[in-house]
């Protein structure tokens, strides 16, 4: 399946003008103390303490909700942004007394800012999430949709600040549609904002994720509905080859049919 998954993204950018494959962890290891991420922009990020377990999709990297994170350093990542995705299987165990359990995170540059954060409030167990935008706005979004404790599920915030728009879906199902009252056209800059995953560092750590995360991957631009369900499959226990495999094999036939076609008549 990762294999899959590989395949996919890398047919992406022949397939789909944008959105861009950004950064996909897939957690399969965490060797010297690295989470590797398997796009072209190699952003690697440093482990403090995850361990490695069975994920929904081969293994996944789990948190104890106190010290366990990883950090991408200053990575560009969200910068200037006028959509982005953010999908992960996630697998939170119980609520942990952190307020705001953390996917990822990236500072914003200013107090209590993140441009963007994803993952669920404690206050009312809801999937949420929040950006920052070019005009110095803050949106904060409680989805609505409960966290399911102890179970797998596959989660996509899809964030459209040029259209005003924020969708979350919930294991490949659109749930929560947010139409944002601002005038940004796009996320804030940060170039020297730290990036986590599972907490926040730049408040202390307070936001721990407790329990497992898989296949988390960001794009530039944000996916339509069509192709969040496609993750969504390609994450469950389908017989290979998958439907999605061999739409991406028929994306690449074609292309390779237009050249053709285009070459004989030149």
């Amino acid at each position: 399946m990762k294999y899959i998954l590989a395949f996919i993204f890398a047919l992406q950018s022949l397939c789909w003008s944008e959105p861009l494959l950004v950064a996909y962890w897939a957690f399969e290891s965490n060797a010297g103390n690295i989470a590797v991420d398997s796009s072209s922009h190699q952003y690697n990020g440093s482990v403090s303490g995850a361990q490695v377990v069975t994920g929904a999709v081969g293994n996944a990297y789990e948190f104890n909700g106190t010290t366990n994170h990883v950090n991408l350093a200053a990575d560009p990542i969200f910068d200037g942004y006028t959509s982005f995705t953010v999908q992960a299987w996630v697998r939170p165990y119980s609520k942990n007394n952190t307020e705001y359990p953390t996917i990822i995170e990236k500072y914003a540059g200013a107090s209590s800012y993140d441009m963007p954060w994803v993952g669920y409030y404690e206050g009312n167990d809801q999937w949420g999430w929040e950006i920052t935008t070019n005009a110095s706005e803050n949106v904060y979004r409680h989805t609505g949709i409960s966290v399911s404790f102890g179970v797998w599920s596959h989660v996509v915030y899809s964030i459209d600040i040029a259209s005003k728009v924020g969708k979350f879906y919930l294991n490949g199902q659109l749930r929560d549609t947010y139409n944002m009252s601002i005038s940004g056209t796009k996320m804030s800059s940060n170039p020297g904002g730290l990036i986590d995953i599972a907490d926040i560092e730049y408040i202390s750590r307070t936001h721990a994720w407790k329990g497992t995360i898989d296949e988390l991957a960001v794009w530039n631009g944000a996916l339509n509905a069509d192709q969040v369900h496609g993750l969504y499959l390609s994450g469950v226990q389908i017989p290979e080859p998958s439907i999605f495999y061999l739409m991406a094999l028929g994306c690449l036939a074609y292309i390779l049919k237009t050249k053709s076609s285009a070459r004989a008549k030149s």
